[in-house]
């Protein structure tokens, strides 16, 4: 097996077949792909990736994944060596690794209690009492990402007919993200998703919502070349966010050369905003960002142009 690099993990197939029927494979690649798809708009979607599935060993089944940039950004973002890429994809592995460890601590059970620590880390109680505490990211994403959910179970579901498949190994270049998971813990896997929806589904529980925001500034913080992907800006209390501008007429300048940039200039828009309710915090937490219309650009004064 070859060890895993920063922005590569393994998932293997125990067992002692040297082959694995075709669909069970696809739908396992599929699977992780979703997965690896919705932790990169979970954690970073200004920085899109594809995932990648670079060889198989002989042995158990193994199957080496890496994570890269997607090559239509690449020149305009990141590479594959940039230090931030790799960053980005280690942190989605690892909190892939966690969603997988969470899921196998709560053996397809209601969580008893669970409690946000305020230091960054969520604490579980699972059904038999037992404590885990994970990264608070990872545990919002847990209870409130149903496509996680279901993905994670549909993986097993599948394997859990397999028995010639003896367990499920995730594999990263980090020990403490290892998580093997037998054969006999595939149907506990493959379910969990009604008992932890139980919880959202609460008296306390809010619908989530889209909020639209009129005249709102936002300074250019980066400039992505096309309408499929997101530009960075930061808002007045000085958060980074990522925002998908949806203004046909704003790129249509663009691509005619009507509009320029200099570093630092505010665009005022009107800003759609879907938010979901927290559990833990009770309160409403922005989710994602979409620009509807751009109503003013102001530039910089005294700065050098940069032609789009």
């Amino acid at each position: 097996m070859k060890k895993a690099l920063e922005n590569e993990f393994h998932i293997v197939l125990e067992g002692e077949s040297h082959e694995v029927d075709a669909v069970t494979l696809a739908e396992t690649i599929e699977n992780m792909n979703t997965l690896i798809h919705e932790l990169n708009q979970e954690l970073r979607p200004e920085y899109p990736i594809e995932l990648k599935v670079k060889t198989f060993d002989e042995g158990s089944f193994d199957i080496l994944f890496a994570l890269i940039a997607d090559p239509s950004v690449q020149s305009t973002i990141f590479t594959i060596l940039n230090k931030d890429h790799l960053e980005i994809a280690s942190n989605i592995i690892s909190t892939l690794s966690d969603l997988f460890s969470i899921k196998q601590f709560l053996k397809g059970e209601k969580p008893q209690s669970i409690e946000n620590t305020g230091d960054n880390q969520t604490k579980i109680e699972n059904s038999t009492g037992d404590i885990k505490i994970v990264n608070a990211k990872s545990g919002d994403i847990i209870l409130n990402n149903p496509t996680i959910n279901i993905t994670i179970n549909n993986t097993f579901n599948t394997l859990k007919n397999k028995p010639e498949i003896e367990g499920l190994s995730f594999l990263a270049n980090k020990e403490n993200e290892n998580v093997k998971i037998s054969n006999a813990e595939f149907l506990e896997m493959a379910s969990g998703l009604q008992e932890i929806n139980q919880i959202l589904q609460s008296e306390e529980s809010k619908p989530n919502r889209t909020i639209t925001k009129k005249e709102m500034p936002l300074s250019i913080f980066k400039i992505v070349f096309d309408d499929k992907y997101k530009w960075q800006f930061v808002n007045n209390d000085g958060q980074k966010i990522s925002a998908t501008i949806k203004d046909k007429i704003f790129f249509e300048k663009v691509k005619t050369r009507e509009l320029y940039f200099t570093n630092g200039d505010v665009i005022i828009a009107d800003v759609e905003i879907f938010q979901i309710y927290n559990e833990m915090a009770k309160a409403y937490e922005n989710k994602n960002y979409t620009i509807i219309d751009i109503n003013d650009i102001r530039h910089q004064p005294n700065q050098a142009k940069l032609e789009i």
